[in-house]
Order: C-alpha cells, then structure tokens, then sequence
C-alpha cells in the first residue's frame, strides 16, 4: 500500500549519513531514505532478537570465563600450598639429620 506522503521536513545531517543514504536504492535522496528506514523497520525486530541472543551467549561465556579463572586461582593455590609444604618437609629433614649422631649413620 502506498501511504500518501503529507508530511515535509527540511533535515540536517552529516556528509557521512548523506553518503550513506545514497548509495542505497532508489531514485531520489527521499526514496533512498524512506527505503532505509522501511528496511529497518521490517528488520528491527529480528535484529533486536539477535542482540538478545548474543548478549545471552556473552553473559554464559563471561560465566565460563569467571568458572575457570576461579579453578585456575584454586589451582593456584594448591600448587603454592604443595610449594610451602614440600619446603617444610625439606627443612624437616634437614632438621632431622642434622640432629642425628653420626655414629647412627654410620650404623644404618
């Protein structure tokens, strides 16, 4: 249906926006606008169901992101408690022979 066109504006804009609408079809620069527009309204919906579903599979990946940087600090950790740990156990047996006579050793 060809809707009458009863309204007339005079718009300001950008070189960049007048380039733009020009190079879509039509023939004439108001063609050419009101086809980006048309465009755009047929397509909005959709467009704006694709950014759901993308910010949705940016939220589970920021999550999965979140879950593995918090596993790689927990593996962190264990690795600097086995460090600590590995170290006592060093100075405990430096402890212990040091301590031990050296006629014990020479026994064994």
């Amino acid at each position: 249906m060809k809707e009458p066109k009863s309204i007339s504006r005079s718009i300001r804009m950008t070189e960049t926006v007048y380039t733009y609408v020009n190079q879509h079809i039509g023939d004439g620069f108001n063609q050419k606008f009101e086809n980006i527009c048309h465009r755009f309204m047929r397509e909005e919906a959709e467009l704006d169901r694709r950014i759901s579903e993308k910010k949705k599979l940016l939220q589970q990946l920021n999550d999965k992101v979140r879950d593995i940087q918090n596993g790689l600090r927990t593996a962190e950790d264990i690795h600097w408690q086995l460090e600590r740990i590995k170290t006592e156990l060093r100075d405990s047996i430096d402890k212990c022979n040091s301590n031990r006579s050296p006629t014990a050793g020479a026994a064994g």
